[in-house]
């Protein structure tokens, strides 16, 4: 699970297989097969896990694995056995997700700011990847929320919707915090195209080449805007070196940020990444 998404642009060219975990009750099951639903209890635990009697089955599953391994004269049947072995450890299962999913759910509150129920979605999606985040199962993820390609009566469609995105966003950042993550976590928010700054004639917004990006680090204090745009909202020449308008300058893209979040996650200069190259300069997003 190194790399979960929940789609929309996800292709990795096969350098990183995705996983699908946007449910907390699928991850749960598929975590922690003995848990009965529907009221049911738990089979073969209490559900403070003070009793496990499952772990005797696994700790015995383990002794067989070892044994059939030592007995193993075939070097294929030997691997094969070796690769169980680690699908099967401690260190590999999915136990410890399931422990800090829980413990999100029970301390951070899914209701920070505005009315119950506002971006159920979001929050899901957050409380499985910041849970297999601080489990040590994943290094990276992507969030996504829809609703914004508002052709007809924007405002009334929009405007809702950015809140209920800022209240998902301000929920993950509490989840972050609450599994003592958020300091070695950096959240980019964007979109693959903007909204024209005018309305067509169903009070709509139709699509427009110019869009914006937020990003969230512990390296930096906030508060910072790089770019900027013209009252027609068409994208304005920037100085690399200030982020201020400069007609001299160029227009940010994508491959900008792209390139510094390479550097910030320092792999700007491995191998692989050349064979992925992002011909713009550098631009210090991150200082």
């Amino acid at each position: 699970m190194a790399y979960i998404s929940n789609g929309g642009y996800d292709y990795t060219d096969s350098l990183v297989s995705r996983a699908r975990a946007s449910s907390a009750g699928f991850v749960g099951e598929v975590a922690d097969p003995n848990l009965y639903y529907d009221d049911r209890g738990f089979v073969y635990r209490t559900y403070d896990r003070s009793t496990d009697l499952y772990a005797r089955v696994t700790a015995a599953q383990q002794a067989r694995i070892e044994r059939q391994l030592e007995n193993a004269a075939l070097p294929l049947r030997r691997k094969q056995l070796q690769q169980l072995l680690g699908l099967r450890s401690t260190e590999s299962n999915l136990s410890q997700l399931t422990v800090v999913l829980e413990d999100i759910q029970a301390n951070v509150d899914r209701d920070l700011n505005w009315n119950v129920n506002r971006a159920e979605s979001l929050k899901s999606q957050a409380e499985v990847v910041v849970a297999s985040m601080a489990a040590g199962l994943t290094a990276s993820a992507n969030l996504n929320y829809g609703g914004f390609d508002t052709h007809g009566n924007h405002d009334a469609n929009a405007y809702p919707q950015l809140g209920d995105l800022l209240e998902g966003v301000h929920f993950l950042m509490a989840a972050l915090e609450h599994a003592g993550i958020a300091e070695r976590t950096t959240v980019v928010m964007g979109a693959d195209f903007g909204r024209t700054p005018y309305y067509n004639s169903g009070n709509g917004k139709d699509h427009w080449p110019v869009t914006s990006m937020m990003v969230i680090t512990p390296q930096q204090t906030g508060g910072r805007v790089f770019g900027a745009s013209t009252d027609a909202f068409m994208a304005q020449p920037v100085s690399l070196s200030s982020g201020l308008p400069d007609a001299s300058g160029v227009v940010l893209t994508p491959e900008h940020v792209n390139r510094e979040i390479r550097r910030l996650m320092g792999v700007g200069s491995s191998t692989l990444a050349a064979n992925y190259p992002l011909n713009v300069d550098d631009f210090r997003i991150f200082g």
